[in-house]
């Protein structure tokens, strides 16, 4: 019975799987937004997905086409998707397939106090 107990107690303590992974703390993401074709940037968000250690990241983009939010320092693919506007739809329709899903072809790097500049076409 002791037995059966230690080696009971020595699996949930070492867990189902490996070392934790720490992640950095979320920092700060400002930044501009632009199309390279000069339309409207829309009603749309940006989210950003991690190429390195971190977490999917959502940023809004405002009328002043800015960009805030929160990311883990590091390197991210990025694209458009809609916001809560009821124009988002048709804002979204306004950009190629390619946009609308990450692309290795766009990554923007995430650091504390350093400000973000995307293209979305």
């Amino acid at each position: 019975m002791k037995l059966t107990l230690t080696i009971l107690g020595m699996l949930i303590l070492s867990g189902c799987s490996g070392s934790p992974v720490l992640l950095n703390d979320p920092v700060e993401v400002r930044g501009s937004v632009k199309r390279s074709s000069g339309a409207k940037v829309g009603d749309v968000n940006v989210t950003m997905q991690p190429l390195d250690a971190g977490q999917l990241s959502v940023l809004e983009v405002n009328e002043s086409n800015r960009v805030a939010g929160k990311a883990i320092p590091g390197r991210y693919a990025y694209y458009v998707t809609a916001n809560a506007s009821k124009n988002s739809a048709k804002s979204l329709a306004t950009y190629p397939e390619s946009m609308l899903s990450g692309n290795m072809d766009r990554v923007v790097t995430v650091a504390a106090g350093k400000e973000i500049e995307l293209v979305l076409d």
